[in-house]
């Protein structure tokens, strides 16, 4: 996720919460307002589908919440 502000992600609700870092972070070099909106498009509809798989999933990031570290992400422009 290159140009986020996100360090980690919580288990409960990552997908949610993925696509957020993914929405607020540093636009594509070479983007054009078609595929801009084509990418908000995209993370809105995943929003919806992330948002169910997480209620069905919760019981279980609950416990992983309390029970491991938060997901660490990855970005190459940190690493630089």
């Amino acid at each position: 996720m290159k140009g986020t502000y996100c360090d980690h992600i919580d288990h409960v609700f990552s997908g949610i919460h993925y696509n957020w870092c993914k929405l607020h972070g540093a636009p594509k070099e070479n983007s054009n307002a078609s595929h801009s909106s084509r990418d908000f498009e995209y993370v809105g509809i995943d929003s919806i589908f992330s948002f169910l798989a997480d209620v069905v999933v919760l019981p279980y990031t609950i416990y992983k919440q309390f029970n491991a570290d938060p997901i660490t992400i990855w970005s190459s422009e940190k690493d630089s």
